[in-house]
């Protein structure tokens, strides 16, 4: 029996178990893991059972042996094939599986209509069939095989033009006519982006790392053995080269040790209010989103408790005094650093800083976001590119009234105004002339497709350690 201490080894064809271990490090963050993936051997889905059943084996044999105290195999078609045989290879290890969540889905959806997304191997396995033949009669199920998915997960191809058109044809029959869709391998949360574009909100996901990482826990609890920490990732694949560990690594959103390739890229995007720094960002975390922090100034403005809701609302927003521009620079030197933080939000129907704080963890990539970061020197300093987004202040004046007050309740009067009496004038004296601390001008913002290319470009450069 292992030791409290001992690893949890995680176990997938590749680096789409990543999506467990992501869930595993929030249920368990104090544990220690060892990840391992077999990219070298993958794909597993259209490999012959036998040869499944023989590879998990293989490497359950081998995290063994590096003293680990439970073996999660983080991949759908390797449970199936193989769950039992490792059962029987290592009875003093407990051996955690996943498999299609469709029992969730019947629960929720009694009557309606499942697409289950996996590997050929996986909907061929007993334990799926099994399980249709069971919430069959509950909902309607449809087994649909996603050949070749896995491999642009694994090719960092899935939110190109390329993964885009894959999916749209496998799933243009369902789309409007489904209510879940059942996740049915470990690489396919990283694809949600995309799934959400094609099917839209009214499709709910169902994946099963969240229950896995709660068996794990039940699993090691019962048996005494939760760690306290120090927690730890060790991240290894059997494809030799550093591309799929530096993958992994980015994924987990965590960083390597010691022998680290990768520092981190902190890119500043300023621009007056409406000019469509917002815009450019979102493309940017849409295109990179597993990889990428996002800090905003908006979220540091000062708490005002002491003041009325009508006092609140004459405050001049616009100048830097209205921040708390060096909560915020500590917080992303921080992030710089490796460590998380409680950012807090603000409440722009209320005018003030609400009680809630949101956990940002460091990634690779950290987008700081407002109308005044190249004001402030030391927080200017932290930053590794510096995009200024330049737009005509008519166009300005016309998005800001439309976000306003279609999404944060105001009255077209009360933008008005308040364009008039800060907006302008603090454009003018403090926004305008921080243009000359970037390195890159981009007019229009995110629908300057060129300049998103570019910058599209520089961080893919960065995160593949170019």
């Amino acid at each position: 029996m292992g030791k409290a201490s001992d690893y949890i080894a995680v176990f997938d064809s590749g680096v789409g178990g990543i999506s467990v271990l992501r869930k595993l490090l929030e249920v368990l963050p104090n544990e220690r893991y060892l990840y391992f993936g077999d990219s070298a051997n993958a794909p597993y889905g259209t490999r012959p059972r036998e040869e499944v059943e023989a590879l998990t084996l293989a490497a359950a044999d081998k995290l063994a042996g590096r003293g680990i105290k439970a073996f999660v195999i983080a991949c759908n078609t390797a449970t199936s094939a193989a769950f039992e045989a490792v059962q029987a290879a290592h009875p003093e290890i407990p051996v955690i599986g996943i498999e299609p969540v469709l029992g969730l889905a019947a629960e929720k959806y009694p009557g309606g209509h499942a697409v289950v997304m996996a590997t050929p191997g996986t909907l061929a396995g007993q334990r799926f069939l099994n399980n249709q033949k069971k919430y069959g009669s509950v909902l309607t199920v449809t087994p649909l095989p996603a050949p070749g998915l896995m491999e642009l997960v694994e090719a960092e191809k899935q939110d190109t033009p390329e993964g885009y058109a894959y999916l749209r044809k496998l799933l243009s029959p369902y789309v409007g006519k489904i209510d879940a869709l059942v996740l049915g391998c470990t690489h396919y949360p990283f694809v949600q982006r995309t799934l959400l574009r094609i099917l839209g909100h009214e499709v709910e996901f169902f994946d099963g790392a969240v229950k896995t990482a709660q068996e794990t826990k039940r699993v090691l609890e019962e048996r005494g053995l939760l760690y306290d920490g120090p927690g730890e990732v060790l991240i290894e694949n059997s494809l030799a080269g550093e591309r799929m560990l530096n993958l992994s690594y980015r994924m987990a959103g965590i960083k390597k040790a010691d022998h680290c390739t990768e520092d981190v890229l902190v890119i500043g995007i300023a621009g007056g209010s409406g000019s469509g720094k917002t815009t450019l960002m979102k493309n940017l975390v849409e295109r990179f989103g597993d990889s990428v922090t996002v800090l905003s100034h908006d979220n540091y403005y000062k708490r005002h408790d002491e003041l009325t809701y009508e006092q609140r609302c004459m405050i001049n927003y616009d100048e830097p005094a209205a921040f708390e521009t060096e909560l915020m620079a500590q917080h992303l030197d921080a992030l710089r650093r490796g460590e998380s933080v409680l950012c807090p939000v603000y409440d722009y129907t209320v005018h003030n800083r609400s009680d809630k704080t949101v956990k940002l963890v460091p990634k690779p990539v950290i987008i700081v976001e407002g109308i005044l970061i190249f004001e402030n020197e030391p927080l200017r300093e932290l930053m590794d590119i510096r995009i200024f987004v330049d737009t005509d202040a008519d166009v300005r004046l016309c998005r800001r009234i439309k976000r306003d007050v279609n999404k944060r309740g105001r009255t077209l009067e009360s933008v008005l105004t308040q364009y008039q009496q800060t907006v302008k004038p603090m454009h003018e004296k403090y926004v305008e002339p921080s243009k000359k601390y970037a390195n890159l001008v981009v007019p229009e913002g995110g629908k300057n497709y060129v300049a998103l290319d570019m910058i599209v470009d520089r961080i893919r450069r960065h995160l593949n350690g170019g």
